[in-house]
C-alpha cells in the first residue's frame, strides 16, 4: 500500500515527525510512502543517529514539489512555508485522485502562514473539502480512550448557534453513522451529542437551541436507526466518564471536544470523514518552539500512519487499483 505524506510547515516539526515516524515503522515492508517535499527539507537530518532507519528504507520515495525561495529555518513561521504546505497538500491530493496514492497523512500547517502566502484557508479539513469538492466533511478525532467528532470546525464562536440548526446537525451525524457502519461491517455504534448551553439550556431558561433544534435532530436521526443520545451538558458528561459508554463523543464546537480530548488523548490522530480517500493526521500542531531542538514526539504522526493504513483497508483507497 501506497500512504502519501505531506511535509506540512517546513519551519515547525513536520519534516522531524515523518523522520522518526518512518523509522520506527521501516520494518512494515508492506507500507510504501511518498512524501510530498523536495528531498533537501530532510538532509538536515541526515547525521542524525535516530534517522539512520528513515534514510536506509528502500520504501521511502520524494516526489517534488513547486516552493518559493528561501525556505524556513526551523522555528520560522513565513510565507514560503505556507507555500510549499499548500502545494504539498495540493499535489498529493491530486496524486489521490490518480490512484497513485491509497490514503493521505498530512503533517502540522500553520494557518498563518498559509494566510501569508495568500491562502486564507483556516485548515486541513477545509482545504481538503475545497480541494476535492466534498461539501460534507467531518473532524473526528481518534484514541483509544475518547472518540470526538467536531459538528463545527475552525469558525468563531459567535457563528456556532447560527450554523447548528437540525438539518445540519442530521447531516454531520449521519455521516458519522455512515462511516462506522462502513468500518465495523454494520455492527451497532453508540454516539452521544453535547449540548451548546450550559445545562442544556435548562429548559429554554439558558438558551432554546437544544428544545428547537438539537432534540428534533436526534429524533429525525433515530426514527432512521441511528442510536445517537442527548443532548447531554458537557460539564457533567465528561465529569461522571459518560463518554466511556458511547463509541463517539459528538461536540459542538472546537474547545468543547478537543479540551478533554487532548488531556485524555495525547497521542491521538485526526481523521476528516467525508473525503473520496482516507486522510489522517497528527492532533498537534506545528511547535515552531521546538522545531530546532530535535525532541519531537512522533507517536501521533506513528498513530496516523498506522490508522490511515487500517481504515483504508477496511473502507478502501480512493482508487481500488492500488
Amino acid at each position: 500500500m501506497r500512504i502519501g505524506i505531506t511535509v506540512g510547515d517546513v519551519g515547525g516539526i513536520g519534516p522531524e515527525l515523518i523522520v522518526k515516524a518512518i523509522s520506527e515503522l521501516s520494518h512494515k515492508r508492506e507500507i510504501k510512502y511518498m512524501i510530498f517535499s523536495p528531498e533537501k527539507v530532510f538532509e538536515k537530518f541526515k547525521d542524525k543517529p535516530w534517522a539512520r532507519d528513515f534514510f536506509d528504507c528502500e520504501s521511502v520515495d520524494f516526489v517534488p514539489v513547486s516552493y518559493a525561495e528561501p525556505l524556513p529555518v526551523p522555528g520560522e513561521e513565513r510565507k514560503e512555508g505556507g507555500i510549499l504546505a499548500y502545494n504539498s497538500i495540493r499535489k498529493a491530493v491530486r496524486y489521490a485522485f490518480d490512484g497513485k496514492i491509497s490514503a493521505i497523512v498530512t503533517s502540522p500547517i500553520s494557518k498563518y502562514a498559509l494566510s501569508l502566502a495568500k491562502r486564507r484557508i483556516t485548515g486541513h479539513t477545509e482545504l481538503l473539502g475545497k480541494l476535492t469538492k466534498t461539501k460534507n466533511t467531518l473532524m473526528l478525532f481518534w484514541g483509544d480512550k475518547l472518540k470526538v467528532a467536531l459538528l463545527t470546525t475552525h469558525i468563531p464562536i459567535k457563528k456556532v448557534p447560527k450554523l447548528t440548526k437540525r438539518m445540519y446537525i442530521e447531516e454531520k451525524i449521519s455521516l458519522l453513522n455512515e462511516f462506522f457502519t462502513r468500518i465495523t461491517g454494520g455492527s451497532s455504534s453508540k454516539f452521544a451529542i453535547l449540548s451548546l448551553n450550559p445545562h442544556s439550556g435548562e429548559r429554554g431558561i439558558i438558551g432554546k437551541e437544544e428544545e428547537e433544534e438539537f432534540v428534533l435532530a436526534i429524533k429525525m436521526l433515530k426514527e432512521k436507526g441511528v442510536n445517537v443520545d442527548g443532548p447531554f451538558p458537557s460539564d457533567a458528561f465528561f465529569g461522571r466518564g459518560l463518554y466511556e459508554e458511547y463509541t463517539v463523543t459528538i461536540a459542538v464546537y472546537h474547545d468543547q471536544g478537543l479540551i478533554p480530548f487532548k488531556m485524555l488523548e495525547p497521542h491521538g490522530v485526526n481523521v476528516t470523514l467525508g473525503l473520496p480517500f482516507v486522510r489522517t493526521s497528527p492532533s498537534h500542531g506545528t511547535a515552531f518552539n521546538i522545531a530546532d531542538k530535535f525532541v519531537a514526539e512522533p507517536l501521533s504522526m506513528i498513530n496516523a500512519i498506522k490508522l490511515a493504513y487500517e481504515l483504508t483497508f477496511k473502507i478502501g483507497p480512493a482508487n481500488h487499483d492500488v
